[in-house]
């Protein structure tokens, strides 16, 4: 913001593959993995000024899906998921192996519902080694998840629907997590639909809201003696919960054409805050002013959007959309924050964003792809509104080949579209670029 290089440059080498196996009318595999290594760079604010950080990463996973067809009307899924990230800066060095195991399975009963039912369990384990001032306790822990979900779609009648169930969760911190939804659909006439949905849905917290220890501050307290300002993890901190509520109708006033528009109210609780508690001594010397992750925020959100899908001809396509977004968070009566973190949140969010996508496919195999956004200021770290325009150029000269060429932020060369999250990064802007992409596929 004050005129520096932003040095967020990255540099990453990306290899893949997919393997499609039908083995038979009823059955087929999928084999996948990608993987990857590289550097990137970014500006770290530090008392002392201005500092460049180096990160270095890498990564892959691999996928293997089943997938049995037992009649037309059911059919089951067995997935098995590895994934392995490797992160190592200047401030600390962080590894993550993450197992997967997923079953699905459809049918119907009847000629009135339909079931889908499955079954999860993820595995984790991390190695971390921070910096003096940041550490999290234990610095290594694995961590299960085990998830289990049915749901089931009646025909209520011809033109009514209904779809409800609920997904149970269980993991190490929280324990068991439970996640009913429902929705019901009306049909009234062939280019007209209606629906209205609840749903509940939590955020399990992460390992740093549990077992960080942040020193964000220090100053001297007398002679030899010295106080620390540090956030810390709480073992007993609750998921964050959402109720949400959704109304909509979509409808087709021409062929072509299909307009959507939803309203939407989500009731938050739980939501976490920084609160800070009494002083106690780490050592002779050294006195801690802790400030313990906690859950003492509630608020609502609320608005609507309006989306429009146009085949203006055979091979121009046209998208539009606006949502307005209106967001109101209370720290509750036993919060002991400061009471700037309500705010803080709410200007993290915009409240008018809109779009207008163009898709136009020209002769000898020539894609033209435009786009247009608008998005309102962000209070926080004073980010003002504005208006982005991306073009994109390709050409599929065979079935298999795909080129093309693109430009981001073609109207002005550079802005702010959005804080760091981090206190520790500086808020930086995107600038105009230029980018080219081959993709073969065989």
């Amino acid at each position: 913001m004050d005129g520096h290089e932003a040095n967020d440059k990255w540099d990453v080498q990306h290899g893949g593959f997919r393997i499609d196996w039908n083995m038979s009318a009823i059955d087929s595999l999928v084999f996948k993995g990608d993987f990857y290594d590289g550097d990137a760079n970014e500006l770290v604010g530090l008392r002392s000024g201005l500092e460049s950080r180096n990160l270095d990463f890498s990564g892959g996973n691999l996928l293997a899906r089943w997938e049995h067809v037992y009649s037309d009307t059911s059919e089951m899924s067995l997935q098995v998921y590895y994934d392995r990230t490797y992160r190592d800066t200047e401030l600390f060095r962080e590894e993550r192996n993450t197992f997967d195991l997923d079953f699905q399975h459809s049918f119907a009963l009847g000629s009135r519902h339909k079931f889908v039912w499955g079954l999860g369990y993820r595995f984790s384990t991390d190695g971390f080694s921070g910096f003096t001032g940041f550490q999290l306790d234990p610095s290594n822990r694995g961590l299960h998840l085990f998830s289990t979900f049915l749901q089931n779609e009646v025909a209520i009648i011809k033109d009514l629907k209904l779809i409800f169930g609920t997904k149970l969760e269980h993991n190490d911190y929280t324990g068991l997590e439970v996640m009913p939804s429902a929705k019901i659909l009306w049909t009234p006439f062939s280019r007209h639909t209606a629906w209205a949905a609840v749903t509940r849905a939590v955020k399990i917290p992460s390992r740093a809201f549990r077992d960080s220890v942040h020193t964000v501050a220090t100053f001297p307290l007398g002679p030899g003696r010295k106080g620390l300002v540090q956030i810390l993890g709480t073992p007993d901190i609750e998921s964050e919960k959402v109720y949400a509520y959704e109304l909509g109708y979509r409808f087709q006033p021409i062929e072509r054409l299909s307009i959507d528009i939803a309203t939407f109210y989500n009731n938050y609780y739980d939501l976490q805050t920084g609160e800070e508690k009494d002083s106690f001594k780490i050592s002779p010397t050294e006195t801690v002013f802790p400030i313990f992750n906690d859950n003492e925020m509630h608020g609502d959100t609320y608005g609507f959007e309006i989306s429009a899908d146009w085949d203006v001809t055979e091979h121009w396509k046209l998208k539009a959309g606006y949502t307005f977004l209106q967001m109101q968070l209370h720290l509750n009566k036993a919060s002991i924050s400061e009471g700037t973190e309500d705010d803080e949140e709410e200007g993290l969010n915009s409240r008018n964003r809109a779009y207008l996508l163009s898709y136009l496919n020209l002769p000898h195999n020539i894609e033209v792809d435009t786009s247009l956004y608008y998005v309102d200021h962000l209070s926080t770290n004073d980010i003002p509104s504005y208006l982005r325009l991306d073009m994109r150029l390709g050409w599929k000269p065979t079935e298999f080949l795909d080129i093309s060429f693109g430009v981001k932020n073609m109207l002005d060369g550079e802005h702010r579209e959005f804080p760091t999250g981090s206190d520790r990064l500086e808020t930086t802007e995107l600038e105009r670029s230029i980018y080219g992409r081959i993709t073969f596929q065989f």
